[in-house]
């Protein structure tokens, strides 16, 4: 919106000159330009440009963040980078004089700034040292060395794709914690990061390699925060040290496509198991599941179940659920189908819900609560009625089961969509019952429509949640 507002311009410029490219100009300069920016109010999906398209302005980010979409060729479109508070973008395409190279989108919310191309070129004339300054933006991000500027990355992973958030810290080769929140704001997983490296991670009772693994398979809508902070003499993971982030992202990739099979052929959560043998070979399969097949024996012998088990020791779902696939392959178990009731994989389950988040183990250092998301702000009234409207889904999935509130959910999402067509970009977390607006489209920002939309998907999910469960009864 324009800066119409004496107060509100004088923030404005305040904010330049601290935190943007603008700080090369003196106060004066910026004050007499001040009604030439733009201020700008996104919510989710909000599309600030494409692509492909001419480049009309420069645009620099007050609050919130950014994610820098490219597609190359007939490849799918990908989220390479995240930009945050301080950072510029679309200045490359006017400098070259050339189209978009990539299209930028807002997750979560974010207010920008935008600066015309014309201005820009007229300042660039008068005053060559903001030349400079764009030159330095421009050489360090090709460089891959362009650092966050404060507050830093932060939002919920309802929006942002958390092995992006990982990739953006990682190729501006910053030191610090990456801290992951639960619902009730406390801490329930921490990567330490060193200059591009990944040190240590912590996730519920997990450490190292299979507390990075478990956390890149979830899909739990966490709010995140990135803290550039000294991390010299903290606790490192010998698993994790010398690993290229890159690779271990990849393979934590793999897993997470594999997991889905894997739970379903050993009947994740609560199936429980019986020794086929007396005495199995464990070095038939293989130097790690050789390891830890004996101590599944050994809770299996007591009756526990898959969600049990994997409560109780320190690895990761999918080298559990492995080794137990592998283990009834050899025959060294069998499935137990005389378990009681509650035990029983329920019939109509077509894919397997990930266990709600354990109490976290404490970690040393670890804040207990997360920084506001935004300056002085409160959430816009979209990003507000997705988290009530999640908040709700989440706690009646505890009491009725993640399985049949999904459904739900997904049935109530599709009856919206017919009311409010845009609600159709939304899709339900397959995981968890809750929303995923990671692939909202530019028509969700528009925030007073959208309230409207979502305020009617909630009471069509109550009212079908009640008519079920009454049904069930």
């Amino acid at each position: 919106m324009p800066m119409n507002s004496a107060v509100r311009r004088q923030e404005l410029i305040g904010f330049l000159k601290s935190h943007s490219i603008f700080k090369v100009l003196d106060k004066r300069i910026l004050e007499g330009i001040g009604p030439i920016f733009q201020e700008i109010d996104c919510g989710p999906g909000h599309i600030v440009f494409r692509q492909g398209d001419s480049a009309d302005a420069m645009y620099v980010i007050r609050e919130g963040a950014v994610e820098v979409i490219q597609a190359e060729g007939e490849a799918q479109p990908r989220t390479i980078a995240y930009l945050t508070a301080g950072e510029c973008f679309g200045e490359m395409a006017i400098i070259h004089e050339t189209q978009r190279s990539a299209t930028i989108r807002v997750p979560e919310e974010a207010s920008i700034v935008r600066f015309p191309k014309a201005a820009l070129k007229q300042l660039q004339a008068k005053f060559p040292e903001i030349t400079g300054a764009l030159a330095e933006v421009i050489n360090k991000r090709l460089s891959g060395t362009l650092p966050f500027l404060p507050p830093g990355l932060q939002g919920n992973l309802a929006f942002f794709d958390l092995p992006t958030v990982i990739q953006t810290v990682v190729a501006t080769r910053q030191s610090g914690a990456l801290l992951l929140f639960g619902p009730s704001g406390k801490g329930v997983a921490q990567l330490i990061m060193k200059s591009g490296s990944i040190r240590r991670a912590t996730f519920q009772h997990l450490t190292g390699e299979r507390a990075l693994y478990e956390l890149l398979s979830r899909d739990e809508p966490l709010d995140f925060l990135f803290e550039r902070q000294d991390v010299s003499g903290k606790l490192e993971d010998s698993d994790l040290c010398g690993r290229l982030p890159h690779m271990l992202l990849i393979e934590g990739a793999r897993r997470s496509d594999e997991l889905p099979r894997l739970l379903l052929s050993i009947a994740w959560p609560e199936a429980t198991y019986l020794q086929s043998t007396r005495l199995p070979d464990w070095t038939t399969l293989g130097a790690e599941k050789k390891n830890i097949a004996p101590r599944l024996w050994l809770l299996m012998e007591v009756g526990c179940t898959v969600q049990e088990m994997s409560q109780k020791l320190p690895y990761d779902r999918y080298t559990l659920a492995a080794t137990i696939e592998e283990m009834l392959k050899r025959g060294y178990i069998t499935r137990n189908e005389k378990a009681p009731p509650g035990q029983r994989l329920p019939a109509k389950t077509a894919q397997l819900p990930r266990p709600t988040l354990a109490p976290p183990v404490p970690q040393p250092k670890l804040r207990q609560q997360p920084e506001p998301l935004k300056l002085g702000q409160s959430p816009s009234p979209v990003v507000s009625a997705v988290n009530a409207l999640n908040a709700v889904t989440l706690n009646l999935g505890r009491i009725l089961g993640n399985n049949e509130v999904r459904f739900v959910l997904s049935q109530a999402l599709a009856r919206a969509a017919e009311e409010y067509r845009h609600l159709a970009s939304l899709r339900v977390n397959p995981e968890i019952p809750t929303l995923d607006l990671r692939g909202a489209s530019a028509e969700f920002s528009q925030s007073e429509s959208n309230v409207k939309a979502l305020e009617f998907l909630a009471r069509t999910f109550i009212e079908m949640a009640a008519r079920t469960h009454k049904t069930e009864q």
